[in-house]
């Protein structure tokens, strides 16, 4: 498989001191999620996935006052 630029790009990201959130925008079927899920399993421990288009119900877990404890149950 070929090396993407993006993939050098999320490796600096992990490494940065202080880093924020990430957001990766481009165009509909051009492997954004599949390059996310791929860097994180090879980056991290566990993974936590949600698809609120598929499951519409998982939204309420980020209303209100709440701490990333509540949001991972």
């Amino acid at each position: 498989m070929l090396k993407r630029k993006i993939e050098t790009y999320l490796a600096n990201w992990k490494q940065t001191e202080g880093r924020k959130p990430l957001v990766i925008k481009g165009i509909r079927q051009c492997g954004k999620t599949y390059i996310v899920q791929k860097f994180a399993r090879e980056n991290y421990e566990s993974v936590v996935y949600m698809n609120f288009i598929l499951e519409a119900d998982k939204k309420s877990a980020f209303t209100g006052n709440i701490d990333v404890d509540t949001i991972i149950l």
